[in-house]
């Protein structure tokens, strides 16, 4: 997830079941980049809140981002603001909720697990 709500990662983190949904938290592109090096979320959820997600920049470029490929993008939508509208990008409203992210990740990870596997 990026944001840069850290009360809502902290909320997150004692809500969502560890044994259900593993958790990165990011507050920027950047660094997001950095844990997708490491880890392949099979959900991105991105927060309106952090600006690069509202110019559509991160985005884009996570849709472009040959090592998420496949992965679901989420972006949670809050009350005021807006962000630009990708036919594969899912929007999330308020309340985010422990339970929400639970669903859609376990979602998510089915999905890709159903996807085929490019083999070079």
């Amino acid at each position: 997830m990026v944001t840069g709500d850290e009360a809502l990662t902290h909320r997150l983190l004692m809500k969502v079941d560890p044994k259900r949904v593993s958790m990165r938290f990011a507050r920027s592109g950047y660094e997001s980049s950095a844990i997708v090096s490491s880890f392949s979320p099979a959900l991105i959820v991105l927060d309106s809140g952090v600006a690069e997600v509202r110019d559509g920049q991160l985005p884009s470029s996570m849709r472009e981002d040959e090592r998420i490929r496949g992965s679901h993008i989420v972006v949670a939508l809050r009350d005021g603001y807006s962000a630009p509208l990708h036919k594969d990008i899912q929007l999330l409203m308020p309340p985010f909720t422990a339970e929400a992210i639970e669903e859609l990740a376990e979602e998510a990870a089915e999905n890709l697990a159903k996807a085929p596997v490019d083999v070079p």
